[in-house]
Formats: C-alpha cells, structure tokens, sequence
C-alpha cells in the first residue's frame, strides 16, 4: 500500500532530517506532502516532481457526416480487435489506442499515465501487429513475449488482445 503517518517513521525514522523527493500521480503526491507536513516535517526540504502526458489527439468518430448530395459518406478504416478475456469483438477506428477502443467497447484495462511510461495498461497480444510509441514503460523482452502498453498502441492488422 501507500505510505502513511504510521510506517514513514518505521521505515525512516529519521525522515524529519531528510531531503525528500516525491514523484508520482497528483493524488499520490497530495497525500505524501499532507502527511509530511502533518508529521511537522520541515516542507522547504521537500521536492516533488510532476509530469503530464501529451495532449490526446481527438479520435474521429466511426463514419463520416453525410455528403451534402445526401449520398452516404465513405466510412472510416476500422481495424477488428478481439478482446479474447472479456469475450468482445471490437473495431478500431483509425488513430485510436488499443486502450480506446477496449475503453468504447466495454472492456476494462487498468491504466494510469496514459502515455507508455508506467506499465500499467500492459496486456498480451495474442495475435496481430501494432504501432508502439512508449516512453520506457515496457522492456524488450517483454516486447518479445508478446506484451503491448494499450495506451500507446495502435493497430496495424486485426488483433488478439488478452484482456
């Protein structure tokens, strides 16, 4: 679990004379600094370091708006994802995340950062190809078993995701 009041000082007992160095998602690092200030803990020698993802292109819904002859517009490329877990058969729409569309479709894929360094979306792939932009949150042997970040991912061919 987290750190708290309680095992800080077990683990540091002598946190109150260290420089301290806090990274991690807002809520996380909200809490770390109340409990360090609660604790008395001098705050002029506490850092923390925030980051944030890229901003998140807008995905183009499935089809297009009607031409104005009122012919029907062309439909986007989908590409087929089979969510094989949670037993659903989903389309992709071009430029969408692995992560999107499980997202759209119903399926849960735990995430946090969102763009490819935590590790949290990771998931299988069972079948298919992809285009992985991350930023370090996956290793090559784990490319290598197959693994993906869903956040970072985006279909080449029709997928098998284990999820």
């Amino acid at each position: 679990g987290r750190i708290d009041a309680i095992r800080l000082p077990l683990l540091a007992p002598d946190f109150r004379e260290r420089e301290i160095f806090c990274c991690g998602p807002d809520p996380f690092m909200r809490a770390v600094r109340g409990m360090l200030d609660a604790a008395g803990f001098d705050m002029a020698k506490y850092h923390q370091e925030s980051f944030a993802a890229p901003a998140v292109e807008e995905i183009p819904a499935p089809f297009s708006p009607p031409a104005e002859d009122g012919a029907a517009a062309a439909v986007e490329a989908v590409t087929p994802i089979r969510f094989s877990l949670s037993d659903v058969d989903a389309e992709c729409v071009a430029g969408q995340t692995v992560l999107q569309t499980a997202r759209a479709s119903g399926v849960r894929i735990p995430a946090a950062c969102e763009f490819g360094l935590c590790g949290t979306c990771k998931v299988r792939k069972v079948a298919g190809d992809v285009e992985m932009s991350h930023n370090g949150g996956i290793l090559d042997h784990e490319i290598e078993d197959g693994f993906i970040l869903a956040c970072c991912s985006k279909p080449l061919s029709a997928l098998e995701i284990e999820a």
